[in-house]
């Protein structure tokens, strides 16, 4: 699966790309720009020192070459710190008013409290205690899943709890994208 390094953007369609990830977006902030008709999605690995503006014009030209145009996008937004973060995410969130592509799913800013999902599909809290290593509130792992169009936090294959291993694919908490 390939992987966004940080001030780089992929673009593509399920049919030829089924999943795209980017790690280690603590300071930096990871938006996907997705077209459901199409399936085909753009994932960006944003720093501050990103000219936002300037990128999101090449972003939605390579998305519309794709057949992706504005007006069927929908964003997602995960990363970055509090104290540290606040001026790119303001930009993001300025260039996507500007095209009126609406927010699906933000989880930025520290602001996390994951949900774990087991093998038989039961919702459990993940107590930051049990699983410290694995699971950092100010890091993400993005993998964004272009046939479905969900995107998880991927966490290490290691990662272990009191209660033993578990999943590596954790749903983020206050989605408002569709069910």
């Amino acid at each position: 699966m390939p992987n966004v390094r940080m001030d780089h953007v992929l673009v593509g369609n399920a049919k030829d790309l089924p999943s795209v990830q980017s790690t280690g977006a603590g300071p930096c902030l990871v938006l996907v720009l997705f077209d459901r008709q199409t399936k085909t999605a753009a994932l960006a690995h944003i720093s501050s020192s990103t000219d936002i503006a300037r990128a999101m014009v090449q972003i939605y030209s390579q998305l519309a070459a794709q057949g992706a145009p504005t007006s069927r996008l929908e964003a997602r937004i995960y990363g970055g710190w509090l104290g540290f973060s606040e001026k790119t995410l303001a930009g993001i969130e300025a260039q996507l008013r500007l095209r009126q592509i609406p927010v699906l799913e933000k989880d930025v800013l520290g602001d996390i409290g994951f949900r774990l999902n087991d093998y038989l599909g039961q919702a459990t809290r993940v107590m930051s205690s049990s699983c410290k290593s694995c699971i950092d509130d100010s890091i993400k792992n993005i993998e964004f899943n272009l046939s479905t169009g969900e995107a998880y936090n991927v966490v290490p294959q290691t990662c272990t709890s009191t209660t033993g291993p578990r999943q590596t694919l954790l749903p983020f908490k206050d989605s408002l994208a569709p069910k």
